[in-house]
């Protein structure tokens, strides 16, 4: 099969088991990390700067002309910035765009009057959770932990940036809060090809937290200037997530539109992830595009 023929079957494929799936209110599949801004609003965006390709307005249109050949017609978005108030930017652009099913925000436990701000968002049925940034080194610090049991309460989740690190704190977090919902991002990421034994160290760490999911958002590498866009190449790496967390607890995410930067085109990006897991069978294949993502962040319910 040319490769023409594998990105136009895998569309079709797409498409037609989102349509067998109607009756779930997704209606289509669920892309779990992508970012929105707009450099064009009179206050600018502090992220990415004026020289990154990056720079431009970024909105649900562009995200769903890129991804809705492929299924993909709802996100979870994730917040970059750094500035409290764009998390209420993102909160009122899903009230206007019903492609956005929810909002991991950036609000670092440890800013001034935290408690009143994650409880102001939390408010937003649209409001799923916080990514930790520069918390994630502070995890031996009660007050954070004391945080995180707030979220809990409210019924938020906890976002992890990828790698080592994220595992390892993972399993910090599961040791006070063991039932506080945590996904950990952009894996495989660098262990894309040769995963390292730190890797597979805290791979088994995390295994046995059935809280614990894994977001596979970061998978093409680049190699000589070129992403390598062959699925065959991923395979070792993905096996080892499946052997670790089963079709419980992987989600998909794209990392859209840093992906470009990093991992290649969307539709390349959805391909290699769409072809490992169409041989797990629809069942598998639709937890992992969709129907997981609705168990980790608590999807459609107010």
């Amino acid at each position: 099969m040319n490769r023409r023929t594998f990105v136009k079957t895998s569309t079709l494929g797409a498409v037609a088991l989102v349509t067998s799936c109607q009756a779930d209110q997704t209606a289509g599949f669920i892309d779990t990390h992508t970012h929105f801004y707009d450099p064009t609003r009179p206050e600018g965006v502090p992220w990415p700067n004026k020289k990154s390709p990056l720079y431009r307005k970024v909105l649900p249109k562009d995200f769903l002309e890129v991804a809705s050949p492929f299924g993909v017609t709802k996100t979870v978005v994730v917040e970059a910035s750094n500035r409290l108030e764009d998390n209420q930017w993102i909160l009122d652009l899903a009230k206007e765009n019903e492609s956005i099913v929810g909002f991991v925000g950036n609000v670092d436990p440890t800013i001034d009057n935290w408690k009143t701000h994650i409880s102001r968002f939390a408010k937003d049925k649209n409001f799923k959770g916080i990514r930790l940034k520069k918390s994630i080194n502070k995890l031996s610090d009660s007050s954070i932990i004391n945080s995180f049991k707030l979220m809990k309460d409210l019924n938020l989740c906890l976002d992890l940036n990828g790698g080592v690190k994220a595992l390892n704190a993972a399993v910090e977090i599961s040791k006070n809060i063991p039932d506080m919902r945590l996904v950990v991002e952009h894996l495989p990421g660098r262990e894309s090809f040769e995963p390292s034994a730190a890797f597979k160290e805290a791979l088994l760490q995390v295994k046995e937290l059935p809280n614990v999911y894994v977001k596979i958002s970061s998978v093409l590498v680049k190699v000589a200037g070129k992403f390598i866009t062959d699925p065959a190449k991923y395979t070792k790496s993905l096996d080892l997530l499946w052997n670790t967390f089963g079709e419980d607890r992987v989600i998909y995410g794209s990392n859209w539109p840093v992906s470009d930067l990093y991992n290649g085109e969307y539709k390349d990006v959805f391909n290699v992830v769409n072809t490992y897991f169409s041989e797990k069978g629809v069942d598998t294949r639709n937890k992992y595009f969709y129907k997981n993502a609705i168990k980790a962040y608590r999807l459609f319910k107010n």
